[in-house]
């Protein structure tokens, strides 16, 4: 059975930012703009190779193959807004990229916050066209993959749809289950997209209400932190446009 709306009045707040600016990694405190595989700079740290994905995700910092920073921030954040956009490179920022043709933004909290449990949440407005495939997601800091819980997958092509998803290994072989979930033109409208995760339940909401529900899996009692992106491309999203 379908639970009622969340109650807020039962959390108790444990990380959040209001972006009314942005604070990136330091080395000793803010969002991480990378995955951190191979280490920062590397091909692997700044792109899912095996999603086919079309961007690097970089900050002001990024380098690629070049000697220098490329000087390219796709973060801006004032009044509560964190704004994420991505750009076609020019050809000279592609020979510095291994060839990649656009740059955008991925934030996580890998060095900053992680919790076993709790509810995790975002609000956010999605690009226009075709192409573009923003998420909110979990990873656990033990490195491990599986598990990963998504909270909100969007594909732009259809701008009327999130997908809740879960990626496990408990019971022995990797499994992905996903469902789709019809909302009002995330294009044109701000939604909050939540997952509340304990021991024994994961459920997913689109502002407060709940769409989805599963067992928690085995391998999904550990500490994860969170991650925001917005990818271009690749074999779910298609081209852009």
């Amino acid at each position: 059975d379908f639970q009622l709306p969340l109650n807020y009045g039962s959390l108790t707040k444990t990380f959040g930012d209001e972006f009314n600016s942005i604070q990136l990694w330091n080395g000793s405190t803010g969002w991480r703009p990378d995955f951190g595989y191979g280490g920062y700079g590397t091909k692997t740290a700044h792109t899912l190779v095996q999603n086919s994905e079309l961007q690097l995700y970089v900050d002001p910092n990024f380098k690629g193959t070049s000697s220098q920073p490329l000087g390219i921030n796709p973060f801006s954040a004032a009044d509560g807004v964190l704004t994420i956009t991505a750009r076609r490179n020019t050809a000279a920022q592609e020979a510095a990229m291994w060839g990649y043709d656009y740059t955008s933004g991925l934030l996580t909290s890998k060095n900053m916050h992680s919790q076993q449990y709790g509810y995790f949440e975002i609000k956010a407005i999605m690009p226009k066209g075709a192409g573009f495939w923003p998420a909110f997601w979990l990873l656990p800091t033990n490195g491990a993959w599986p598990p990963e819980l998504d909270v909100m997958e969007i594909v732009t092509r259809d701008p009327v749809q999130t997908h809740a998803t879960m990626h496990s290994s408990a019971t022995g072989s990797r499994v992905t289950t996903t469902s789709g979930h019809y909302v009002s033109d995330v294009t044109e409208n701000w939604h909050t997209y939540g997952v509340k995760w304990t021991a024994t339940d994961i459920v997913w909401y689109v502002d407060g209400v709940e769409i989805e529900r599963a067992a928690t899996p085995k391998d999904m009692h550990t500490p994860m932190y969170m991650l925001i992106n917005l990818a271009i491309g690749g074999g779910w999203a298609g081209a852009p446009n």
